[in-house]
């Protein structure tokens, strides 16, 4: 920790020990000063954080505070030194989290931001953390000092940056990058694509927006719509071979409810659940102990707050449109713990809008409105 500084963004891989790294730097800096945790409410819930001060650093003065409860109570905590946990929520400057955030840094006696993925859509997502660090004034300087721009399309288009020399050098001066490759000695992570074609449902939205009595009559209901039936009867027939010639223990990522349905359906192993409505995961002291099951994850809840280094075979049934959901998914395999080799199957429909949506994952990007529009509205059309 010697480069580190008494305020900091710890950009970590998931799995490399975020929470012990918050504590220690509380240790070496802040020590005479009570600590918040700024936290989702579903890891706040799942008490990891509780846990580990329980264990390492049990007689610190503490208190959490959820994202959601920040921009009411953050000016109970002046003085404190804060722990900003998943600390990408605060990117936007302009929302409400990242302003309650920004506002907590300036009355705060320290503080620090753990995130895997501090900035997963590039320098406009480090706008708030310049801010934090007082290096520009606001995202209106910044843009105007750094971004390359457009408004032929009627409104701002970001379309590049000047000066990235520069921009690197300041995130240098306050955060660095650590990979599990460094923190941790693990097993090999491999990625592998399973391909399909795309179905006749698929085809059928795509040129008429319309299919068996539903109207896909705005874009966001059509995106979904394509999404959802890129070809589920031949990814749910392939899933249902692939866990049949396996005693691996898989985690399987999904997004819809109809999904679930399906491989529920379709699955006769032992299956768990981790969706908003459930979590039927296994418990730590169970974990050596099973093998051939089948855990069910939707990415709101299984790419945060959990571990499943149970399992060392994840599917991506469907890909999430967001980078940090798709890289934080991973991380709950392949992380501290994991002793096993960690294979990664992407499904993939060709020439549809899921190849588009882990095109932009690939590039570290998310997959939002801008790139929908490029990728695919003027072949609707």
């Amino acid at each position: 920790m010697s480069h580190v500084k008494p305020n900091w963004i710890y950009d970590c891989d998931t799995g490399v020990g975020k929470t012990i790294m918050g504590l220690e730097h509380h240790k070496k800096f802040f020590d005479d000063s009570k600590i918040l945790i700024v936290a989702p409410a579903s890891k706040i819930n799942e008490g990891g954080w509780q846990r580990t001060i329980a264990e390492h650093y049990p007689n610190i003065e503490y208190e959490t505070c959820t994202y959601n409860m920040l921009p009411k109570r953050y000016t109970n905590y002046k003085d404190y030194f804060v722990i900003f946990d998943e600390s990408h929520r605060l990117k936007n400057s302009t929302g409400v989290w990242g302003k309650a955030g920004y506002n907590l840094t300036k009355i705060a006696k320290g503080f620090i931001l753990l995130s895997a993925t501090p900035i997963p859509n590039g320098w406009e997502d480090s706008i708030n953390y310049f801010k934090m660090f007082e290096l520009t004034k606001n995202k209106t300087q910044f843009i105007r000092n750094n971004a390359i721009t457009s408004v032929e399309a009627g409104y701002m288009e970001i379309l590049g940056w000047r000066n990235e020399a520069k921009l690197t050098n300041m995130w240098k001066t306050i955060s660095r990058r650590l990979s599990k490759d460094e923190a941790t000695d693990l097993p090999p992570l491999v990625f592998e694509n399973v391909y399909f074609q795309a179905s006749k449902t698929y085809k059928t939205i795509k040129k008429d927006r319309i299919y068996n009595g539903v109207l896909f009559d705005n874009q966001m209901k059509l995106r979904h719509g394509l999404r959802l039936n890129t070809n589920l009867d031949k990814k749910v027939e392939y899933i249902k071979e692939f866990v049949e010639n396996t005693n691996d223990n898989i985690i399987i990522f999904y997004n819809y409810d109809d999904e679930l349905k399906l491989l529920q359906e379709n699955i006769s192993k032992t299956t768990y659940i981790c969706n908003g409505h459930e979590k039927n995961y296994p418990k730590k002291e169970e974990w050596e102990s099973i093998k051939n099951t089948v855990t069910l994850a939707n990415y709101k809840s299984g790419s945060e707050a959990v571990e499943f280094t149970y399992a060392n075979i994840i599917v991506y049934f469907s890909p999430t449109e967001s980078y940090t959901e798709f890289y934080q998914s991973y991380g709950r395999c392949y992380r501290n713990g994991q002793t096993q080799k960690v294979t990664a199957y992407k499904f993939v429909t060709k020439d549809t809008i899921e190849a588009d949506i882990y095109k932009a994952l690939d590039n570290k990007q998310d997959f939002n409105t801008t790139l929908w529009e490029k990728e695919n509205l003027k072949e609707i059309k």
